[in-house]
């Protein structure tokens, strides 16, 4: 009964969280790319230093199924909670919930051309983790480097991810050697090297300038800050005698293993708090919640339904956002005479967030017709050509003069009407 429970638990609270994803699917930013033009989004990941994603996109997918993607990242989310629960024999309900609706989960999910293969990613490097820390065979250790190297070039995130690991590994153990530590920091630096030929060697694209390393950011003063908190607090513990130097500095790794990189690199672009923080958190609320002490399991069960509740707001929010914009889309394209006209955007329809600005650190939520910042109007054009709209799209110069030359448009906020320049077969679409 208890192994029912622990496998039957992650599966109900991964397929109700997100049944959204299957009732109600959306097409988010980024998400659209695996739509209109999947072999161009899947190359793209490659100048992005993730061949391996790429690779599992052209092995298992060579084509873009949207439900089917869904699913099998429900059912990877249920297995990857499944083997924290059977690990930990901690209460398989509250890790679950933890994990999977967690809002940084969300985040991830929000990214359906990608959510399944991250995910996967991340169980392989669990299992990997999990058999080579108490082997010593070097066989192990080699499987450790490729495999682990392979899944960072799914997701750099997967660094934060196997440092995570391997300290809980060694924490569960209990009694542990420096030669247990040297193994694992060994794999790491093995599985760099790995993640760095796929992506130097293997792979030849050119190097896209979007993933930077900015140290001193305010993400990297957000994670020193955070860093330097967790040491105070295992400080005092150690002082206190609560935890031994060993465990003080294993547990340290643990908790900080979600800012470690972070810090250091300050970009959440190179690497997000995906999977690493939902699990770090999953398994500090299932610790707490197996104290007597009422007021821990108060506090647990309080975090575990904000959790819910935010996630809640974020999956309505962004429904309700794809809805909109369909009907915006609409009501464009049919005021378009023919597929001969060019479709000049001016302006940011900011209306069309769904979200409230203090939640919005990621994109769901925010209308493809106000997402890009100017002249940029890529993802409005997007948004008409999700509708199977036909038409020319204006280039970054046009939209870099198109306020100027046309500064008397009315609002299509409120008029909902379009301006046609009859004379250069231009369909002139104007935001507040």
């Amino acid at each position: 009964m208890k192994e029912f429970k622990n496998i039957i638990s992650p599966i109900i609270v991964s397929f109700i969280t997100y049944a959204s994803f299957i009732v109600f699917p959306t097409i988010g930013i980024d998400t659209e790319g695996a739509v209109l033009d999947y072999r161009f989004l899947v190359n793209s990941w490659r100048r992005l230093d993730r061949e391996g994603l790429a690779l599992l996109k052209d092995i298992l997918f060579p084509t873009y199924h949207q439900t089917q993607n869904n699913i099998l990242a429900i059912i990877a989310l249920a297995i990857l909670a499944y083997l924290f629960i059977k690990m930990t024999e901690f209460n398989p309900w509250i890790v679950s919930f933890f994990l999977i609706a967690c809002p940084i989960t969300y985040f991830q999910m929000y990214f359906q051309m990608q959510s399944f293969e991250i995910i996967l990613a991340s169980i392989i490097t669990f299992l990997l983790v999990y058999v080579t820390v108490d082997s010593s065979s070097y066989f192990m250790m080699i499987l450790l480097m490729i495999g682990v190297g392979f899944c960072i070039s799914v997701y750099q995130s997967i660094v934060d991810f196997y440092i995570a690991m391997s300290s809980l590994m060694l924490l569960m153990r209990g009694a542990n050697h420096l030669k247990d530590y040297c193994r694992l920091i060994l794999g790491l630096i093995g599985s760099l090297g790995i993640y760095w030929l796929l992506n130097n060697v293997v792979n030849s694209s050119p190097k896209s300038s979007y993933l930077t390393i900015d140290t001193f950011s305010k993400h990297s003063l957000f994670a020193f800050t955070v860093l330097f908190l967790l040491l105070i607090i295992l400080a005092i513990l150690k002082i206190i005698g609560k935890i031994n130097f060993q465990q003080s500095i294993t547990l340290y790794v643990f908790l900080s293993s979600p800012f470690l990189t972070l810090s250091i690199i300050g970009a959440l672009k190179y690497r997000a708090l995906f999977p690493t923080l939902p699990v770090v958190l999953a398994i500090v609320g299932g610790y707490l919640y197996t104290k007597k002490k009422v007021l821990l399991k108060i506090m647990v069960v309080c975090s575990v339904a904000l959790f819910i509740a935010i996630n809640g707001i974020y999956q309505v929010a962004e429904v309700r956002r794809f809805q909109n914009d369909q009907e915006l889309a609409q009501e464009i394209i049919k005021q378009i005479p023919n597929e001969n006209y060019r479709v000049q955007f001016i302006g940011k329809y900011t209306e069309g967030n769904t979200v409230p600005e203090i939640m919005r650190v990621e994109p769901a939520g925010t209308s493809f017709f106000g997402y890009d910042k100017s002249p940029d109007q890529g993802r409005s054009d997007n948004m008409l050509k999700l509708m199977h709209a036909n038409f020319i799209t204006s280039t970054m110069e046009q939209n870099s003069i198109a306020d100027a030359k046309y500064p008397k448009v009315d609002y299509f906020n409120t008029t909902k009407k379009v301006f046609i320049d009859e004379s250069e077969k231009v369909v002139i679409v104007r935001f507040k």
